[in-house]
């Protein structure tokens, strides 16, 4: 990661010098064929440099004797964590009643088929994330390595003859340079029917996976029709007309030519039959496959989707109501495309993952079955086959409120949705078995009910979560202590204004009206305990100063809730509910920043009621009575300027990741003064393509090779890396004092990263003290501050410079049932004393936000990636993560993987180059002093290298740190510091990245 000139926390640590000088030696008696035999994958030494034209590697000097003793203590200090770490592991297995035996490694994992015995999935271990590439492969090449791969697989296939039987139909690259082939299966030249596989390539070329729906070669299915093409078409025009139940004497549709096929579904045996396109009019076109010796209507349906219907059902208090579905194949869903933000153009409904602009309520069928919901199971669009009967009350409950909250923020408001740009609403019913809970997830952008008490059908508690959603896209208040408060507060305020739009009366000021007892009271708090002893405050006097409840987020929401009462309805002159609100959407909208406090509430609620009312208004005057009342008064907002971490004195240094193809792999390259402007070669052996953690002062660096190895590295040369014999590492950060060192580690079957981070502090005694595993969630909105498992794996990691977080970009992941799933790629951090997950930038629709680096003279800037699927370009960012605030910083084609500067004055990122074996360049954007701006026009940094790094060698300091050596030499490899009384770092914000 980028993070490179951090401060110190604890002082540095004597044994983390990750170097073995003795490697050197030891390779130096042994040939490179026995070394390679130690860990797997074909080594070669080579003393030449980066290019023919370079001058010598970094690597000619002697070994450093006393640096391979230190590094000696740092490997087995390591080992001895890996083992306990391991033994963690296992132990919780045990605990849970999993296996504790781990299943080896095997040439491939098959995963089949029901009925068809074809595999719909073999994986082959050692994929992964890898974003960067060597020169572009051809169609050609890749299609050779495809067919080989399948002509060796024949028998696991069950495809008899796989260059004749399978025809490749498209090849694709992505953006991480693997390599997708479609094939499509035939048999004696027929199509086989709706049968293809696709095989993958990583970008070495390797098959990597395969997966598919398709049968075994068809050889009993008769290849000679008894029916003709003629009397299949009319057999097809009868069953069109007999499905669409028309009786009139002009139905004559477009029937498109037969063509014989091997219609061969997988649950049923492959038959010879005619398939068609059989179109009635604009909205129906349908697809017709007519059995070629019976005479059988295989398949019929529409294949155009403009289908919405209107149906109704009970909710769970027995209320019929009506329900605006969507029809597809004669069954209905809980999907309705009628409101104005539904974008017909780019959908393609029912599918919850193609489907844009619609309310669509999903179905966890009481999974998992349990009252402790930890997980999100696979869930499914909720669907009917009558519309008017056959749904859950849940789902009609939960359509109605949801429906009844957008036309709320769309009629008084003006919002289009949540995200304000008309973004799908889903609602998740039915979760767990016995769980008494409803939430709001701003990973996966969804509300959940569960099945104990009617959530779905309680409007104001709906509304509540929906508006957590709608606060993300707004003032993104952090969910801790008063701001968390607020966020609450906004929640139960436009909770209660939904409820009295949607019955048409006053509001009666309690969240949870249709619950079994209201969770709070807005007009009089403290009627309404929190637990004996504890009842909520009406006033900042009684404000609940707590570290439970994430800093009372709950408890003293009450607070500025009850001013919005007073305003709108308390007050001897309140001015009513609806200038009520408007005041406070405007304050939510325009007003509050992500670490705002309650007196920052009452100075944008007075500004807000002077812009929509005017000055000296009465408005204006009773915003500020309303605040008296709860006893926050006209003080100044506090804010503090993020600490400064002085950077490291010298010159900016460069490491890199380019692609050698003399040599045919990545290598980890380096530039310095002195060095040839592309750099030279530092790592002896191939790497993995991601990029490098570099310590504080510049001298040493950890990193992943090609073989998922641990492996650390001196900047300056002399020796070849050491590597830890470790193979399943995925991703690596160390931060800056190199005391702390953080892991993501493979799966039990080395194919992908897993959903933990293992942090390791080196000087803890005892060992097993030092390491920590924190299992990585999702935080959600609810009263009992739930997170669930939705988060699949971490990929790049960095530590904050005072050693209290680690931040890390995830993938969030919903299975929806059919096999689509909606994911997400974000960013998020985890408190190292507390363990709370925080969200730093949250899931955006459509982007894969990956790659966070934080800034070198502060924790409270971040630069980051944000890909679009859709136009294959990411867009870089940073972001102030104290007041939220965002900017642009250009956009390039595939990754930008950015970075820091070592002083912040420019950030580095990989830029597409065609003309370099790397297919990538750097490029530098100087930046303003707010290290979010951009100052200037960006200029090509490095011709050849992907992945950049910047480091500084010399002496640091961090907030708390004082260094005693201020000449820059370091001459004993140390840093002695003085501790003072300076601040640490403190990211304390959620971007508002959808807005």
């Amino acid at each position: 990661m980028c993070n490179t000139s951090h401060p110190l926390k604890n002082g540095k640590s004597s044994a983390c010098v990750a170097l073995f000088g003795v490697a050197l030696f030891v390779l130096q008696l042994f040939s490179v064929e026995s070394h390679a035999g130690m860990n797997a994958g074909s080594r070669e030494i080579q003393a030449n440099p980066l290019s023919p034209s370079s001058g010598v590697l970094a690597q000619t000097q002697e070994p450093d004797q006393m640096k391979s003793h230190r590094a000696h203590d740092l490997s087995t200090r390591m080992d001895e964590m890996k083992r306990a770490s391991d033994e963690r592991s296992r132990s919780k297995r045990r605990r849970s009643g999993m296996s504790e035996t781990v299943t080896p490694r095997s040439p491939a994992t098959v995963t089949r088929r029901p009925v068809a015995g074809t595999p719909l999935q073999i994986r082959r271990p050692g994929s992964k994330r890898m974003l960067t590439k060597p020169a572009a492969s051809g169609r050609g090449p890749d299609e050779r390595s495809a067919r080989a791969f399948l002509r060796s697989a024949r028998d696991l296939l069950r495809i008899d003859e796989p260059d004749s039987e399978l025809t490749l139909s498209r090849h694709q690259t992505d953006l991480l340079n693997h390599r997708h082939l479609r094939f499509s299966q035939t048999y004696q030249g027929m199509p086989v029917w709706p049968a293809e596989l696709m095989v993958h390539l990583d970008p070495a070329g390797e098959v990597y996976l395969m997966n598919g729906a398709f049968v075994p070669t068809p050889k009993k299915a008769s290849t000679r029709p008894v029916l003709t093409a003629d009397a299949a078409v009319e057999q097809a025009i009868a069953a069109v007309r007999s499905e669409m139940n028309s009786k009139s004497s002009a139905f004559s549709p477009d029937v498109s030519d037969p063509s014989l096929i091997i219609y061969a579904p997988g649950d049923k045996p492959p038959r010879l039959a005619w398939k068609m396109d059989v179109g009635v009019s604009i909205l129906s076109r349908w697809l017709v496959v007519i059995d070629a010796t019976t005479r059988d209507l295989l398949t019929a349906f529409n294949q155009v989707t403009d289908a919405n219907v209107r149906g109704s059902g009970e909710d769970l208090f027995g209320v019929e109501r009506t329900l605006n579905l969507w029809e597809e194949g004669g069954a209905y869903y809980m999907a309705d495309t009628t409101q104005p933000m539904y974008n017909a153009a780019a959908s393609n409904p029912p599918s919850p993952n193609a489907t844009y602009g619609a309310i669509m309520i999903l179905d966890a069928k009481n999974q998992p079955r349990t009252s402790e919901v930890e997980s999100i199971p696979t869930v499914s669009l909720v669907g009917s086959y009558d519309s008017d009967s056959g749904w859950v009350p849940d789902a009609v409950s939960a359509a109605h409120s949801l429906t009844q909250t957008y036309e709320y923020y769309r009629d008084r408001l003006g919002r289009n949705s949540i995200d304000g740009k008309g973004c799908s609403i889903f609602g998740v019913v039915r979760l767990g078995s016995g769980y008494a809970n409803a939430f709001w997830n701003s990973e996966t952008k969804m509300m959940y009910f569960g099945d104990e008490l009617p959530f779905a059908g309680a409007v104001d508690v709906v509304a509540h979560e929906l508006t957590h959603g709608v606060t993300a896209h707004t003032a993104n208040l952090i969910y801790w202590g008063q701001s968390g408060a607020m966020n609450e507060s906004f929640s139960d305020i436009f909770g209660e204004m939904v409820e009295s739009h949607v019955t048409g009366k006053d509001p009666d000021w309690l969240m949870g009206t249709n619950l079994s007892r209201a969770v709070r009271n807005m007009s009089d708090p403290s009627s309404i305990m929190i637990y004996p002893g504890l009842r909520y405050p009406a006033t900042m006097s009684d404000f609940i100063d707590t570290h439970e409840d994430n800093g009372g987020v709950h408890y003293n929401a009450t607070i500025l809730a009850h001013a919005f009462y007073q305003l709108a309805a308390g007050l001897d002159r309140a001015i009513g509910i609806q200038a009520a609100e408007q005041i406070f959407y405007q304050v939510l909208t325009y007003h509050l920043v992500t670490n705002s406090k309650f007196v920052d509430a009452r100075l944008a609620c007075i500004a807000s009621a002077e812009e929509l009312f005017g000055k000296g208004s009465s408005q204006v005057l009773r915003t500020a009575e309303a605040f008296d009342a709860i006893h926050v008064f006209g003080d100044e907002p506090t804010s503090e300027d993020p600490p400064y971490i002085p950077p490291v004195t010298g010159d900016d240094a460069t490491l890199f990741v380019y692609y050698d193809d003399q040599r045919g792999g990545y290598y980890l390259g380096r530039r310095e003064e002195g060095d040839p402007d592309e750099g030279s070669r530092l790592s002896y052996y191939p790497v993995k393509p991601s990029r490098p953690a570099v310590s504080g002062d510049g001298r040493r660096a950890v990193f992943v090779d090609r073989n998922d190895d641990l492996c650390f590295i001196d900047t300056g040369g002399g020796v070849m890396e050491d590597c830890m014999g470790w193979d399943d590492v995925a991703s690596v950060a160390m931060s800056p004092d190199e005391s702390l060192y953080g892991f993501v580690f493979l799966d039990e079957t080395g194919g992908e990263a897993g959903n933990q981070i293992a942090v390791f502090d080196m000087n803890a005694e005892p060992v097993e003290e030092g390491i920590h595993i924190f299992e990585l969630v999702a935080p959600t909105f609810s009263e009992e501050n739930v997170t669930i498992s939705t988060i699949q794996r971490a990929d790049a990691m960095a530590f904050t410079s005072d050693n209290k977080h680690i931040v890390y970009d995830a993938l969030n992941l919903i299975q929806v049932e059919g096999g689509s799933q909606l994911e997400a790629w974000s960013i998020y951090a985890i408190d190292l004393e507390t363990g709370q997950t925080l969200v730093l930038v949250p899931p955006v629709s459509g982007l894969q936000i990956a790659f966070p680096a934080l800034s070198h003279t502060s924790d409270n800037f971040m630069t980051f990636d944000a890909y679009n699927t859709d136009t294959d370009q990411s867009t870089l960012y940073a972001v102030n993560l104290m007041t939220g605030d965002l900017k642009d910083i250009g956009t390039v084609e595939n990754w930008g993987t950015p970075c820091y500067a070592g002083d912040d004055g420019a950030i580095i990122y990989s830029k597409q180059n065609a003309s370099s074996p790397t297919g990538y360049a750097l490029w530098r954007q100087p930046m303003a002093d707010d290290r979010i701006s951009v100052a200037g026009s960006s200029d090509i940094f490095l011709d050849d290298g992907d992945y950049g790094t910047i480091y500084r060698r010399g002496t640091y300091a961090g907030p708390n740190d004082t260094p005693d050596d201020t000449n820059g030499d370091d001459q004993d490899g140390d840093v002695h510091l003085d501790t003072g009384d300076g601040g640490g770092g403190c990211f304390i914000t959620t971007v508002d990245f959808g807005s």
